[in-house]
């Protein structure tokens, strides 16, 4: 049984292929991300739906049905050396569980954050945070954030399939491109960071007196 994330898949590569997470995906999303089907041979996925009942996960198996699938509800019942083999083959990997895509977004080179086709994207703090470059859809101007890293060369935002694939050439083409967003996102993380610091390091030289004044 795997009780952590199948880092065999993840980390253990031998011909390295760039490790795209694409996390809390809706089916917009995940059409979208279909697009990288004729690249699936040289990529993983890792596909974290935000729905993961069985009419939904049925679905997003369909739009890559021509590339090896593995769900990880499946593979996490199979002895473990099993397992192993079946993961390293793999180039889909569908997370048909809850609890695990914060910690999927250390391994990735890349990152689509869903719900950008729907009510607004989901965190892209989680994959922000590892240094992953992040791509996301047009909903997202409730969230500061997202502009911040679009405008710093951290990620993109995108409003259709062919946005999604001129951003993922991008990345894929230029190892140098790919390298400079993630540093911007790491900065980003760790200016903040600094920030959070300042001010509990405020708030620590205070008195009890104080902060109530403040607060009030």
């Amino acid at each position: 049984m795997f009780a952590s994330p199948p880092t065999p898949l993840l980390k253990e590569r031998g011909d390295k292929p760039k490790i795209i997470v694409c996390g809390s995906t809706w089916e917009k999303d995940e059409q979208i991300v279909s697009s990288l089907k004729s690249q699936v041979s040289s990529l993983k996925l890792i596909i974290a739906p935000h729905e993961i009942n069985e009419s939904h996960i049925q679905s997003t198996i369909q739009l890559f049905r021509q590339s090896t699938i593995l769900r990880y509800s499946k593979i996490s019942k199979e002895p473990v050396s099993t397992a192993l083999g079946k993961l390293q083959e793999a180039k889909v990997l569908i997370v048909d569980n809850i609890g695990m895509l914060s910690s999927l977004y250390q391994y990735a080179d890349i990152a689509y954050i869903g719900g950008g086709f729907g009510s607004g994207i989901h965190n892209i703090l989680e994959a922000v945070a590892f240094g992953v470059p992040v791509i996301f859809g047009p909903n997202h101007h409730k969230f500061p954030e997202a502009q911040e890293i679009i405008e710093q060369g951290g990620g993109f935002s995108i409003s259709d399939q062919e946005d999604f694939k001129k951003a993922m050439n991008l990345f894929l083409s230029d190892e140098k491109i790919l390298m400079m967003a993630s540093m911007v996102c790491k900065n980003f993380v760790m200016q903040r960071k600094g920030a959070v610091d300042k001010i509990v390091g405020s708030l620590s030289v205070r008195t009890p007196s104080e902060q109530l004044a403040i607060r009030s």
